[in-house]
């Protein structure tokens, strides 16, 4: 809107070939997604808490809009810039950790934490596959000559949507993906194990720690030292991955805390699947379009993933983040159902309150997609019941579909379908108005149906997670 904003400027910085100086500005009463840099023309008063141009949040510093469009989808002819005068990376650089610099040790790690310039957001945008994705929040990635690179590009950080692998050198990602470093350890998707695996979508269970075994090949063939240096690469393999892909989600999560200590969570990763064409008569390594290797195969690439603390009953989700190209296509969705099913598959130990709840607090949006999620479930049950001539109370809906009483209420106030009632001791309670208008179920239900989101089979679903199985005398839900 045009007008000005009351801002706390927190930091400044001078551009190089720049004379002006820019400053990252916190807009006072605003979502932390309006902070960004703006030139000192921007700025009205003196360099302390002060007003900003409203036209610096709209556009940015360069005079383009803030939110670019994404790049062109695998399928078209975009050509990419070359990688001139790079070296090759050596066997080192591709074991020694996920990301592209070297290992930060835990002290340099906590520092960047705690540091007030992990407030400042110095990654502007972030290139991830075929799309430029702007950076909602700051995300403390740690690596001073990473943010150098970042900031003398523009503000752009590089993540491989393969490995979550990351650089804020163009020429660096580029040399990452044509020496097919990608395929180090021979992963082309998640370091886990596929639990689901159907038509387009698969999920992976992560363990974050040292939680379970995922190559038992090495066993009755090698020798005691070789299954533990295996299985110690393996471990550091997945520990990487979930710490960059919890720095990734930063970006676009303002509340998220845990980046580093990844040993207490078991992650679920939803990638896409990507078919490679044999290129190899071209003689090229890689094809020279999506950089990928020319050998025919299959990649599966990051979508979104939810976490889960180990040992935790009461929630069947920590976190959940999916890539902002993907939010308005049922990924996030996709990836709730799961966390039900797989909830829902564990020994019940308090029967009849449900397969678990998400943890709170929950940010704006995914208290939406939530409620969305409960809205369909419910209303599908008062559709189905109704139908058959009957009515079912609160604790059926429960039983049926593994949400908790109150995610169920709430869903039940957001139809419009609750009703004051007395229960047998005469106290006041909450009862299912099945008088409810259902032209409004049906509409709801053909809006959903409409928008043609991903649907899950869940009889593909690994039955037994490793991390939390189900009971031998204990039923599913049918969530």
């Amino acid at each position: 809107r045009e007008g000005k904003y009351n801002v706390e400027l927190l930091q400044d910085r001078k551009p190089p070939g720049r004379d002006e100086v820019e400053y990252f500005i916190r807009v006072l009463g605003r979502d932390r997604r309006m902070d960004r840099w703006v030139p000192e023309s921007c700025v009205v008063g003196p360099a302390t808490n002060t007003a900003v141009n409203a036209d610096a949040d709209r556009k940015g510093t360069n005079g383009a809009r803030a939110t670019p469009p994404p790049l062109a989808t695998r399928n078209s002819g975009t050509k990419r810039p070359r990688a001139t005068g790079s070296r090759r990376p050596t066997l080192d650089d591709q074991l020694q950790v996920f990301r592209i610099h070297d290992g930060v040790t835990a002290d340099e790690q906590a520092a960047e934490h705690s540091s007030h310039l992990r407030e400042v957001k110095y990654i502007e945008k972030c290139v991830i596959g075929d799309h430029i994705i702007d950076a909602w929040y700051p995300s403390p990635f740690p690596h001073k000559l990473l943010k150098r690179e970042v900031e003398g590009n523009g503000g752009l950080l590089f993540v491989d949507d393969l490995t979550l692998k990351y650089t804020g050198s163009a020429a660096r990602m580029l040399e990452h993906k044509q020496s097919q470093s990608s395929s180090i350890l021979g992963l082309r998707g998640p370091p886990g194990i596929a639990l689901y695996d159907y038509g387009q979508w698969s999920l992976w269970e992560i363990d974050g720690g040292e939680g379970f075994e995922y190559n038992n090949e090495l066993i009755g063939s090698s020798s005691s030292k070789e299954i533990a240096n295996q299985r110690a690469l393996e471990t550091a393999h997945r520990e990487l991955y979930c710490q960059n892909m919890g720095l990734l989600s930063k970006l676009f999560l303002d509340h998220k805390q845990e980046y580093f200590t990844t040993s207490n969570f078991v992650y679920y990763v939803l990638t896409e699947r990507y078919e490679r064409e044999d290129q190899r008569a071209t003689g090229r390594p890689y094809d020279s379009r999506t950089l990928r290797p020319a050998v025919g195969g299959v990649d599966h690439l990051f979508r979104g993933y939810f976490s889960r603390e180990k040992g935790q009953t009461d929630y069947n989700l920590s976190c959940i983040m999916v890539l902002p190209p993907w939010q308005r296509y049922g990924v996030g969705r996709m990836l709730i159902h799961f966390s039900y099913l797989l909830a829902g598959r564990e020994p019940r130990t308090k029967r009849g309150l449900g397969a678990g709840t998400p943890e709170r607090p929950m940010s704006e949006l995914g208290k939406h997609v939530y409620l969305q999620f409960w809205k369909s479930r419910v209303a599908l049950f008062l559709k189905e019941w109704k139908k058959a001539g009957l009515q079912g109370t609160v604790a059926d809906i429960i039983g049926h579909t593994g949400l908790e009483k109150k995610d169920v209420l709430k869903a039940l106030h957001a139809l419009d379908v609750l009703m004051d009632g007395l229960s047998s001791s005469g106290s006041a309670t909450l009862e299912i108005d099945w008088d409810f208008d259902a032209a409004a179920i049906d509409a709801l239900l053909a809006t959903d149906a409409a928008k043609k989101y991903p649907v899950i089979e869940p009889s593909e679903l690994c039955h037994v997670g490793q991390c939390f199985g189900a009971g031998d005398d204990d039923e599913s839900y049918e969530v």
